[in-house]
C-alpha cells in the first residue's frame, strides 16, 4: 500500500510469503482497514508475518473481527510488525482479533512496534486475544507502552481491564480460535 486505500471485508489471506518485510501484507503510506478476516501461516524472512507497516501519516491502519494465527517471522513480529523511524511512526488499531500460534525468531510473536526510533510506532488493541504466541523475547507483545485494553493477553499486559486467563479455545475445524463458553 503506498499513497492509497485498501479495504478488506472477508477476506482470506494465507500462505503468502517476502523476503524481508509483511509476508502477506507491506503498507508504507496508504489506509489499511480489514474487517471479518483471517490473515493465516503467512511468512516473512525478516519481519512482519502477515503486515509490515510505517509512516501512517497519510493513512489508518485498522483491523476489526481479524485472526492472525500460524504467520511466523524470522526477525519480529511473527504477525504483526509496527515500524518506527527518523520521521515517520507505523501505528495501528485491532479490535476484538484473535492473535494466536503466530512466532518471532527474536521478538513480538504476535506484535512487535519499534519504539526504540526517534519516532515511535504504536498500536491499540481492543477486546483482543494474544494468546499462545512464541519468541525469545516479548511472546505476545514486544514495544513499550502500548495502549491494551479489555484484552485477554497470556503472561498479562498493563492496561485497563486485561486479564490473563486461558481463553479455552474450541481446537474444532472451522472454530479453532473461538473461545469455548466459561
Amino acid at each position: 500500500v503506498d499513497f492509497g486505500l485498501v479495504y478488506m471485508k472477508r477476506c482470506r489471506i494465507e500462505g503468502n510469503s517476502a523476503s524481508s518485510k509483511g509476508g502477506a501484507v507491506f503498507s508504507r503510506t496508504g489506509s489499511l482497514h480489514a474487517a471479518n478476516s483471517v490473515f493465516s501461516d503467512n511468512a516473512s524472512g525478516g519481519r512482519g508475518g502477515a503486515l509490515w507497516a510505517t509512516s501512517v501519516s497519510m493513512g489508518n491502519i485498522t483491523y476489526s473481527n481479524c485472526l492472525f494465527a500460524g504467520n511466523s517471522a524470522a526477525l519480529t513480529g511473527g504477525a504483526i510488525h509496527l515500524s518506527g523511524s527518523q520521521s515517520v511512526a507505523g501505528r495501528g488499531r485491532w479490535s476484538n482479533c484473535p492473535f494466536s500460534a503466530n512466532r518471532a525468531g527474536t521478538k513480538g510473536g504476535a506484535i512487535h512496534v519499534n519504539t526504540s526510533a526517534a519516532i515511535q510506532g504504536h498500536a491499540e488493541l481492543f477486546n483482543t486475544i494474544v494468546w499462545g504466541n512464541d519468541a525469545r523475547a516479548g511472546a505476545q507483545i514486544s514495544g513499550l507502552d502500548q495502549t491494551v485494553l479489555y484484552c485477554d493477553v497470556e503472561g498479562g499486559y498493563a492496561g485497563t481491564g486485561n486479564i490473563d486467563a486461558d481463553p479455552l479455545f474450541a481446537g474444532t475445524p472451522g472454530a479453532e480460535y473461538e473461545p469455548r463458553p466459561g
